[in-house]
C-alpha cells in the first residue's frame, strides 16, 4: 500500500513510498515502474566517533511515510518512524 508520493519538478516521474519499505520510481508518460528500491531492514546506529553501538529494530516500523525528490531529480530522501535516508537514483 502506498503511504506517500512525490512528483518530480518536471512532472515526468513520481516516487511512491510504501508500507512494505519500498520506493518505486514511476515513469508517468509510459505508465510503468522504472525502478524499485528497498530500505535496509536494520540501519546501524552510530556514535559521534563512528563506532557502531547497536542496530535499529523494525518492530513497529509502519513503512515509508514521507518522500521528497531533489530539484535536480538526482536524489530521493525518505523516512518513517524517525529514520531518514537519502538515495541517489536519477529520477
Amino acid at each position: 500500500m502506498f503511504r506517500t508520493i512525490a512528483l518530480s519538478d518536471d512532472e515526468s516521474a513520481l516516487v511512491s513510498g510504501s508500507s512494505d519499505l519500498t520506493l518505486r520510481v514511476w515513469d508517468l508518460a509510459a505508465g510503468v515502474c522504472r525502478r524499485t528500491m528497498t530500505r535496509p531492514k536494520r540501519p546501524k546506529y552510530v556514535k559521534k566517533q563512528h563506532t557502531v553501538v547497536g542496530e535499529a529494530q523494525d518492530e513497529g516500523f509502519v513503512g515509508i511515510t514521507k518522500v521528497v525528490i531533489s530539484p535536480d531529480g538526482k536524489c530521493v530522501a525518505f523516512g518513517g518512524n524517525g529514520h531518514l535516508m537519502v538515495r541517489t537514483c536519477g529520477v
